[in-house]
């Protein structure tokens, strides 16, 4: 009972709204070239995060066709280390729909290329796919469900997420000139799901430094194959909007409620809450 008060207490502070694990800054799908940059000061996953603050810096390109179809690429620069490195990079190859005027969704489909050296906790996955449906209700609140499947780059088992959410965009018209924009887009997202990428992200760390980390045993790696409540997140996305730039900027928390294994905890951050922002601008090439 006390999950179930703490999820509408979040609902009611983000003004009845919810978040994604990762703020889509370019969300009016228009057609056609463009890039971006972005700033995140630390890497969360599902409510989890690595021992080590991990800042990056993320220039990305894309392209978004008219049949809804997009590709997009993007390379992670992590900051703050005895030299600055190339951590890894992207490519997803995706669809948007819209079925009449408040129904829509999409698919994804991400693969992820990282440095041999990299100890992200996302390191050890190599693919990612995912499915989301949003519905419009009378431009009051948007509920919204994401289904997503994380494939391992390695021997650990896969994992399943399903991450239901509300939201609503507030607009404000004419900001500092009639064709400016300022969206504000509180956020409660709930994320779910099986936890085998920490199992995946240890054998990677102790595969690159034997100190760094010890095996986890097959009694806690079997713990981490159970599908279970991982985390509540809030953000506060607010964008301005030009016509051919997004600035965006995006704080959010990060609430853990699964208990891991005292073994893992003793390897891994295990905070009560984890916050976190990224800062991003968006060009659109005409």
């Amino acid at each position: 009972m006390k999950n179930l008060y703490l999820v509408v207490v979040l609902i009611f502070i983000c003004g009845l709204h919810t978040i994604a694990q990762t703020v889509n800054i370019d969300d009016d799908k228009s057609t056609g070239l463009k890039g971006g940059l972005s700033y995140l000061n630390n890497n969360v996953f599902m409510g989890r995060t690595d021992l080590i603050t991990s800042k990056t810096i993320t220039p990305s390109i894309s392209y978004n066709a008219k049949s809804g179809i997009y590709v997009s690429g993007s390379a992670n620069f992590i900051l703050g280390e005895k030299r600055k490195s190339l951590d890894g990079s992207s490519l997803e190859l995706g669809y948007n729909y819209e079925i009449g005027d408040n129904f829509y969704g999409g698919l994804s489909f991400s693969k992820y290329f990282y440095n041999s050296s990299s100890t992200r906790i996302t390191s050890a996955i190599s693919s990612f796919a995912n499915a989301y449906l949003n519905y419009d209700l009378g431009d009051i609140i948007t509920p919204e469900l994401s289904v997503s499947y994380s494939i391992s780059s390695r021997k650990e088992h896969n994992d399943v997420f399903i991450t239901p959410g509300l939201t609503h965009i507030f607009t404000i018209d004419h900001v500092f000139a009639d064709k400016n924009t300022l969206d504000i887009e509180p956020e409660a997202t709930v994320n779910t799901g099986t936890q085998n990428f920490y199992n995946g992200y240890f054998n990677r760390r102790r595969r690159i430094n034997q100190a760094a980390t010890d095996r986890i045993s097959a009694a806690d790696a079997s713990t981490l194959t159970k599908f279970t409540l991982l985390d509540y997140e809030i953000s506060l996305p607010v964008k301005f909007k030009r016509s051919n730039y997004v600035f965006a900027f995006t704080p959010s928390y990060a609430f853990p409620q699964n208990k891991l294994p005292d073994a893992v905890i003793s390897k891994i951050t295990d905070k009560k809450s984890l916050f976190y922002f990224e800062v991003s601008l968006l060009f659109k090439f005409h």
